[in-house]
């Protein structure tokens, strides 16, 4: 397999990256079967997923506030490409209020 060119140790960033995809394709599969995203946070058939989500909505403010964060463009793409809101209806308003203090959020949405 050598002579092939596998690589048997493959850079952590791939590994982190597949895994990502992964849940990825796990949220849509909840999607197209309950028609949204609203995980419960006890959902048994893919344990692990809610925590996903959440995290990814963290990683996501993290990201629009210039902080170090997992949330990469491309990764921020995919979820947008799905058609995934990063906040809860409630949450809404605040963000309105905060992109219209905060003009670097503005830019960014």
């Amino acid at each position: 397999m050598l002579k092939l060119g596998f690589d048997f140790d493959p850079p952590a960033q791939t590994l982190k990256t597949s895994t990502w995809d992964k849940r990825l394709e796990e949220l849509i599969a909840f999607k197209a079967e309950n028609g949204n995203y609203d995980i419960p946070q006890n959902y048994s058939e893919v344990p692990g997923l809610f925590n996903w989500l959440k995290f990814q909505k963290q990683e996501y403010r993290r990201f629009l506030r210039g902080e170090k964060s997992s949330m990469t463009k491309e990764r921020l793409q995919s979820l947008e490409a799905i058609d995934f809101d990063f906040f809860a209806p409630e949450q809404r308003p605040n963000l309105l209020s905060a992109m219209k203090k905060d003009k670097r959020l503005a830019r960014k949405t």
